[in-house]
């Protein structure tokens, strides 16, 4: 007899007491156990395995201190864990380099190591000095520092020295301003806030005083003389001849009574602070660079001719022009007048039925004002923006922009018009466009119409076609896949729209019924297959009930009843005939689901049966033919069934008489499509 010793995994050992002697081989360690009758899973017999090398090396590592190393046995995995505690640690460690953010002891973050970046804010403890000399930049042209706080009173940069008194800055000599040394020099044309002293030290221009000290002056050139001097007795400016003689120039500034500059002969320039007494008649040839209004009120001025800007045009008050404005730059109307209108056209015309050509209008060229050359495609001919203020800047809201639409040729400009706006998230895009080349009106979001008349007699829209042709414009829903401008095909299963019908439930608008077209097939060149879907709403989401395929079947997941008198059934089209010319056996074809079948008068016996086979493309192997005896022949006498197949069905007749039967009856046939699932 063989020796049997219990064998199994360690799970199993364990969970099993030997018997005294009884042996167990262990098949996870292949050790060999050896019962007692009370140690679960026996004991060793007497090998040293791998648990006792673990037992005793755990108890090695982990007994007494290791310098900051901790050791833990885990014996069920089998292995020895162990953690370094280095927060009380003394000596080096050495490592080719360590990962980790460096703390200081107030937890102050010196070192990022997620983000490699080193804090220097309150942590500089001595002096910043490079590693080499004349090697490296404090910040750079991209990332500058943004203010320089010193407590010392020096800058050196290069070989000068820069240093501080008080609160001014003492610069070397030799330092220049835009190259020009400082103090020994005076530019040309520059203005300077200065006193002139003589070598004397005499006192002879006061710029605080506005004082000129003529005592040992020599004029030996024009000078401006203050108000109320005299020439040859004659006060300067009260009159002609010894005066000021009439009909000479004078290179002269005119200042008034309180010393203002009113009229510049070096800038020639004129300031009028006290304003223009009377009207200010003629042209005004070159350019007038200055604020042409600039008063409290000017809603008294009044153009009844063309005004023509080149440069920039500002409006702070009312301004009412009865002809054109004509500005080459921009034309900007200021109003905190919320209860009025910002800008106003009137136009007025007592001739009947003549269009009105004036308004607003953009015009729009390319190359100059001077020399004009045609716009092209896409070109902007016009933009109306409308801007809102965010708390920190005017951001665009909405705008209207006018381009080209197509090819221009010397008659035509064809145009387009869009409509732009700004949604939630700050994209700019055009919501609906105006294409004159198409002839179209493109919408690129939802369009909604409200109304909250119910009136029968105001429709909530109103389509209106009126030509003489039989076909009407139609309805087009265009779907692919890609982009606007570069659509790609559609796959099987898109859907090319959604047409759907939604109530309120009282909390929000739930869909009650839908209309889709879906494509249903491959598609290729030339090629969409597409279904029409109908589905309703009963409660718990729309479920489909009707689906025409792309091959014209329908199909119902519900009941199709008929409340009229007409019932349901195959119309005008589906029905055809077909007759036998000599025996009852003759093969007939008919593709049609419905319709008749005359066959021949020969003989047929007393209690017998004849079979032939309707060849029908509209038959399938599950459909149901239904089969009944309608005319020819005596009625009753013949019992008829039809059994389906593939494109074509078995029809058998019997003579249930006693004798036979020459006779030829019409066989009236109609198929029923069944499945068994």
């Amino acid at each position: 007899m063989a020796l049997q010793i219990r064998r199994g995994p360690t799970a199993d050992r364990l969970s099993y007491t030997p018997v005294v002697g009884e042996l167990i081989w262990d098949t996870s360690t292949n050790s060999l156990y050896i019962g007692n009758g009370s140690t679960a899973g026996g004991l060793p017999a007497g090998t040293l395995v791998t648990e006792d090398v673990q037992d005793i090396a755990s108890t090695m590592l982990t007994s007494g201190t290791h310098q900051n190393i901790t050791f833990t046995y885990d014996d069920t995995l089998g292995r020895i864990n162990s953690t370094f505690d280095l927060s009380t640690f003394n000596g080096t460690l050495t490592a080719d380099g360590f990962i980790g953010s460096h703390y200081a002891n107030d937890s102050t973050l010196l070192l990022n190591a997620l983000t490699g970046a080193v804090n220097l804010n309150g942590t500089v403890k001595g002096h910043v000095i490079p590693s080499t000399n004349i090697a490296y930049d404090l910040g750079s042209s991209s990332f500058r520092f943004r203010d320089l706080y010193l407590s010392g009173s020096s800058i050196i940069l290069g070989s000068a020295t820069i240093t501080s008194t008080g609160s001014a800055v003492n610069l070397p000599a030799g330092s220049t301003v835009n190259g020009i040394v400082l103090g020994t020099a005076i530019e040309s044309g520059m203005n300077y806030n200065i006193n002139l002293v003589g070598d004397d030290s005499t006192l002879i221009v006061n710029a605080r005083t506005k004082a000129i000290n003529a005592a040992s002056l020599t004029i030996s050139s024009p000078v401006n003389l203050p108000a109320g001097s005299t020439i040859n007795g004659v006060a300067i400016g009260s009159g002609s001849g010894t005066g000021v003689e009439a009909g000479m120039n004078y290179n002269i500034n005119i200042v008034g009574d309180d010393s203002t500059l009113m009229l510049n002969a070096r800038t020639r320039s004129i300031t009028a602070a006290g304003g223009f007494t009377g009207n200010l008649l003629g042209s005004v040839t070159g350019n007038v660079i200055t604020n042409l209004i600039s008063s409290a009120d000017s809603s008294a001025i009044i153009c009844d001719t063309p005004i023509t800007f080149q440069t920039s045009v500002q409006i702070e008050e009312d301004l009412t022009v009865l002809g054109d404005i004509d500005t080459y730059g921009d034309l900007t109307v200021y109003s905190t007048d919320y209860t009025g209108r910002l800008a106003t056209l009137s136009i007025a015309n007592d001739v009947n039925g003549v269009t009105m050509s004036n308004g607003l209008t953009f015009r729009r060229s390319r190359g100059t004002i001077v020399a004009p050359t045609a716009v092209v495609n896409d070109d902007t001919t016009g933009n109306i923006a409308f801007n809102g203020y965010s708390g920190t800047a005017t951001l665009n809201s909405a705008s209207i922009r006018a381009a080209v639409d197509g090819a221009v040729s010397s008659t035509v400009v064809p145009g387009k018009l869009e409509f732009k706006i700004t949604d939630l998230t700050g994209a700019n895009y055009t919501l609906m466009s105006l294409s004159g080349q198409l002839g179209l009106v493109s919408v690129s979001g939802t369009m909604r119409v409200s109304t909250e008349d119910y009136s029968l007699s105001t429709p909530l829209m109103t389509v209106q076609q009126n030509h003489a042709t039989a076909d009407a414009r139609n309805f087009s829903f265009l779907r692919g896949r890609g982009t606007f401008l570069t659509p790609t095909a559609v796959v099987n299963g898109d859907d090319i729209v959604d047409i759907t019908f939604n109530g309120h439930d009282g909390s929000t608008y739930i869909g009650g019924l839908s209309i889709s077209a879906i494509v249903d097939g491959a598609v290729s060149t030339g090629v969409v297959p597409t279904s029409l879907v109908i589905s309703t709403n009963v409660g718990s989401g729309n479920t489909t009930r009707i689906t025409i395929s792309s091959l014209g079947d329908l199909t119902s997941t519900r009941a199709i009843k008929s409340s009229g008198v007409q019932g349901i059934g195959y119309a005008t089209g589906a029905g055809g005939t077909g007759s036998q010319t000599s025996a009852k056996t003759e093969t007939v074809t008919i593709n049609k689901p419905t319709g008749e079948i005359t066959t021949a008068n020969s003989a047929l016996g007393a209690n017998t049966n004849v079979t032939f086979t309707l060849s029908n493309t509209s038959i399938a192997a599950g459909d149901h033919v239904i089969v009944s005896h309608i005319s020819g022949g005596t009625l009753g006498a013949y019992n008829i069934c039809a059994i389906a197949a593939a494109n074509s069905a078995t029809i058998t007749i019997r003579n249930i008489t006693v004798g036979s039967l020459t006779e030829a009856p019409v066989i009236k046939f109609t198929v029923i499509k069944s499945v068994t699932a």
